[in-house]
């Protein structure tokens, strides 16, 4: 089961039983029951990784309609190695302050990509291969900081010009 809870008080609960399914790469859930005290939630989105066995569970507004992540992520940039342009994805459960820096290989920054308060929800954000300056930075390794409040991740990347 799962609890999504906001400033001290449950928004939702929902009580599940999973069972996997006789094919592979098929789970079944069951016995699903949701009580919501928000009356600006409608129901629960699942999104099932078969590959991980993972199940991620999101809100949808219905204001924003959008899915709330429930937990901070940072994908792996894409594509990676890179030539021109290399993008990363980011999930926010709560509003946070988030910071993006570049660092090259002997761990100087080269430049910060994002910075600010965010709210919750999914972000995009994409990275030219330049320096802070606005200059191509030469074909190497370069590493991306990425901090959330109490989340931070690092991520390798590699620029090929």
């Amino acid at each position: 089961g799962a609890v999504i809870s906001d400033v001290g008080r449950d928004i939702l609960r929902l009580t599940f039983h999973i069972n996997a399914a006789s094919k592979p790469g098929m789970i079944r859930l069951t016995e699903i029951n949701q009580t919501f005290e928000d009356d600006n939630i409608t129901p629960v989105a699942v999104q099932i990784d078969t590959t991980t066995q993972s199940l991620d569970l999101g809100l949808v507004g219905t204001e924003q309609q959008t899915l709330l992540p429930l937990s901070f992520a940072l994908t792996q940039n894409h594509p990676n190695p890179f030539n021109m342009t290399t993008t990363f994805e980011y999930d926010l459960p709560q509003q946070a302050h988030v910071k993006m820096d570049i660092f090259n290989s002997r761990g100087q920054k080269v430049k910060v990509i994002n910075e600010g308060e965010k709210n919750p929800g999914s972000y995009r954000i994409a990275w030219d291969g330049t320096s802070a300056e606005g200059s191509d930075l030469p074909t190497g390794i370069y590493i991306l900081r990425f901090r959330a409040a109490q989340f931070h991740a690092i991520r390798k990347m590699m620029l090929i010009k």
